[in-house]
């Protein structure tokens, strides 16, 4: 049951945003949730940073960061996001009126609700040459949908962070390179995707085409490995590592594991 956070439904967040408060529950948006997650998780200073009131706000809050406020309320709020190709960034205004009915925490903090608003927005506004509802960010359409089966989650990563990321497909690393990879978690954001097929052996299994966030690793006295995931749709999952390197058909991260720190830049204004 979502947390209720004000009786209006306009608080963005508690303390801050919260990576639980990411949830993928109808869209077919694994890659950018799980993006999400992994940002939220290891700076959710971060993720509020790329949050302002609106400039119709009541004075001194026009076109004012939320970054380091307590439950911040707003019916609209303005979000900074990437354009993956650019890196640049651009400001979209979400709206609590159209805060999803299915994804996420509804009637709950809506931060991440304006997340998605503006990639939608981003899509609208980089439509593909075909001329169908396609946009050039590879599995969101135009029209506010995503497409089946399509994404990354390492374009998520940059039109979250502005910073360039990667995807390696793990039949080109060790098992040894993938665990390095991993571990930099929760330093950086890192991601995973599953192949088509999957063993399910393990309960719970790893879901076949899916994505998930790495929160961090374990490595044991006897030499065994964990991997501990977040899946998106709403369950923490700790995998041993040989399960992971198993059903694992890419991992993504910020190209040179840059660590999310705050630079102090107002992209509202």
């Amino acid at each position: 049951m979502a947390e209720l956070a004000a009786a209006d439904g306009t608080v963005l967040w508690g303390d801050s945003p919260d990576y639980t408060g990411v949830v993928q529950v109808v869209d077919y948006d694994c890659w950018f949730a799980a993006a999400s997650i992994a940002v939220t998780y290891v700076s959710p200073t971060w993720t509020e940073n790329m949050f302002y009131f609106p400039p119709d706000a009541t004075a001194p809050n026009a076109n004012a960061s939320m970054a380091n406020l307590t439950s911040p309320s707003s019916y609209t709020a303005v979000y900074s996001i990437f354009d993956h190709n650019t890196l640049q960034p651009s400001n979209f205004t979400a709206t609590v009126a159209n805060e999803s009915t299915t994804e996420d925490t509804p009637g709950g903090y809506w931060w991440h609700s304006a997340v998605m608003q503006a990639l939608y927005f981003l899509a609208w506004a980089n439509p593909s040459d075909d001329g169908a509802d396609g946009s050039t960010i590879d599995g969101v359409f135009t029209n506010w949908t995503f497409v089946p089966y399509k994404g990354d989650a390492y374009n998520g990563l940059t039109i979250l962070t502005g910073i360039e990321a990667t995807s390696t497909y793990t039949a080109d690393l060790t098992p040894d390179e993938l665990f390095a990879i991993l571990t930099r978690a929760p330093s950086t954001p890192v991601t995973i995707s599953t192949p088509s097929t999957v063993n399910t052996s393990a309960w719970p299994p790893i879901e076949p085409d899916h994505a998930y966030a790495v929160l961090y690793t374990e490595t044991f006295d006897d030499g065994s490995r964990n991997v501990t995931v977040r899946n998106p749709w709403g369950a923490t999952d700790p995998f041993t590592f040989e399960y992971v390197w198993q059903n694992t058909y890419s991992v993504q991260h910020l190209a040179n594991f840059e660590s999310l720190v705050w630079n102090g830049q107002n992209w509202a204004t």
